[in-house]
């Protein structure tokens, strides 16, 4: 019952207000940094005013469940307790992975629905940059793997969410559509960074998802044409991994009812054939002639799938 309370309470707070509380504590944190920036502190300084802002942030969402003054209070000590930290100059993976554990924690007993939003989406967040921060030859070489290994990762979380039994624990339950939308946004940008021969795996489970949710609403003869022009669609999107993950992404969105997600993986998409066609190394008469066969393919694909709903 707490919990929905809870929820009740959160919901009464829309998101212009939510943004434009944002905005506010970015303002306020930035006017307390210019005065550190203009003083120019050395490092044991930063730390120690770091600590005693995180400290109050801390303090501050544990205790009182306002949201509008966790935002404008608790929000501006976080993000100069965390800015501090970088300027101290300290190891840049040590200063990520105290933020990570500070975050956690604060995010496990945070009382403000706004701030436990804004933890979680950063904790998660936090993990693959610690990956990514850690210098030599090991990070040089894997950093592709890292990615396709943290986007599997986060996309597996993304789709678990279908099953609501596998996040029972209530602080994450309070937090499933932030956790959703998180994993999504993550999983979309990094993709940017995979290597084009993983757009396979993507393709291929595109496919796997597609047959499955064919044969859900699709029987007999019908089923075989969606099946090969599902195959088709896939087939096409493991041309670059940013569109064979878009579209794997929008299967699951629309398979969960998740609009947000849906809306995620969308732009991710247009982004992503964007980028593909500017990347292509070909004149643009060629790149046009590739447009047109894709959209006519497409076109194709439509009126198959139109015919197949009509019958």
């Amino acid at each position: 019952m707490d919990t929905i309370e809870q929820n009740k309470t959160a919901d009464r707070q829309s998101w212009p207000i939510k943004i434009l509380l944002f905005i506010g504590s970015l303002f306020i944190a930035a006017l307390v940094l210019s005065f550190f920036i203009i003083e120019s502190v050395d490092s044991i300084a930063a730390i120690l005013f770091s600590l005693m802002a995180l400290s109050g942030a801390v303090i501050h969402t544990v205790k009182s469940d306002n949201d509008t003054g966790a935002m404008l209070i608790a929000l501006p000590l976080f993000i100069t307790g965390y800015v501090l930290m970088f300027l101290s100059g300290w190891d840049e993976s040590l200063l990520l992975f105290i933020q990570l554990l500070i975050s956690a924690v604060s995010f496990y007993f945070s009382k403000s629905y706004s701030i436990g939003q804004i933890l979680l989406l950063y904790s998660l967040a936090l993990l693959p940059a610690i990956f990514f921060s850690f210098d030599g030859p090991f990070h040089s070489r894997h950093f592709h793997i890292y990615s396709f290994v943290i986007i599997l990762i986060y996309m597996v979380l993304y789709a678990a969410t279908i099953k609501p039994w596998l996040f029972s624990i209530d602080i994450i339950a309070r937090h499933i559509r932030t956790f959703k939308f998180s994993t999504a946004l993550i999983s979309a940008v990094l993709v940017f960074w995979a290597l084009p021969l993983y757009s396979i795996v993507f393709a291929a489970a595109s496919y796997a998802i597609s047959v499955v949710l064919l044969k859900k609403y699709v029987k007999g003869r019908n089923l075989i044409i969606g099946c090969v022009l599902a195959l088709l669609c896939c087939a096409s999107t493991a041309a670059y991994p940013v569109m064979a993950l878009a579209f794997l992404g929008m299967l699951l969105a629309f398979a969960m009812l998740d609009y947000v997600g849906l809306v995620i993986f969308s732009a991710t998409l247009i982004v992503g054939i964007s980028k593909f066609y500017y990347d292509l190394n070909m004149s643009l008469v060629n790149k046009s002639y590739m447009l047109l066969a894709s959209g006519a393919l497409f076109l194709l694909l439509f009126y198959c799938i139109k015919r197949l709903q009509n019958e």
